[in-house]
């Protein structure tokens, strides 16, 4: 797993930046996380107690959330490191003002999961809160490519808002679901492979 998910970093990491994505320095170092992750879920499914148990895989809601929560965990990098930078490089604005711009993202992430816990409790339903979710943080992300060095703050606050909803809900609903769509022998394995997932993207 280690080297998997360390070639995965390094080559995704690398390419576009330091080699081109076409290079041979690439397509070796994904070619290698491939392989490393073929045989790590080859020697999982045949260890007698896995790091990552092959059955959660064959479960379509764990599969699914996984995936989910590793290219959300993109946007995440995005708002937190390169948004800000984006705003002082690009725009100019000041390390003052750009953190208050970026500060309801990180508020909203911080304590939305408590009204979004309240609320599964009240009505039982979290699938909307998923759409609601995911589509507040896609909104967020798709209006970032529309940005220049002319885009007026209050569209920076806005997208800083609709970033916080949308993934500020989701760590809340992730756990719930994983937890109800494991056996009870395989939660805390579950609940540290989502977690992995989400470190790894």
């Amino acid at each position: 797993m280690a080297l998997a998910s360390s070639a995965t970093i390094i080559g995704f990491s690398f390419a576009g930046t330091r080699y081109p994505w076409l290079s041979v320095q690439i397509i070796g170092l994904l070619g290698f996380s491939i392989l490393s992750w073929i045989m790590f879920l080859f020697v999982e499914s045949r260890a007698d107690e896995p790091v990552l148990n092959p059955v959660l895989l064959r479960n379509r809601t764990f599969s699914t959330l996984a995936i989910a929560t590793f290219l959300s965990s993109f946007s995440t990098m995005g708002m937190m490191m390169y948004f800000p930078m984006f705003l002082q490089e690009i725009q100019d604005i000041s390390t003052l003002h750009s953190g208050m711009i970026s500060t309801p993202y990180g508020v909203l992430t911080a304590f939305m999961g408590v009204p979004a816990g309240y609320l599964i409790a009240r009505t039982g339903c979290f699938k909307w809160m998923y759409v609601f979710g995911y589509g507040f943080l896609t909104m967020s992300i798709f209006i970032l490519v529309f940005f220049n060095a002319g885009t007026p703050v209050f569209m920076s606050l806005v997208v800083s808002l609709l970033g916080g909803l949308g993934y500020g809900i989701l760590p809340t609903i992730n756990t719930i679901v994983v937890q109800n769509a494991v056996p009870q022998r395989l939660m805390d394995a579950a609940m540290g492979a989502i977690f992995f997932f989400l470190t790894l993207g």
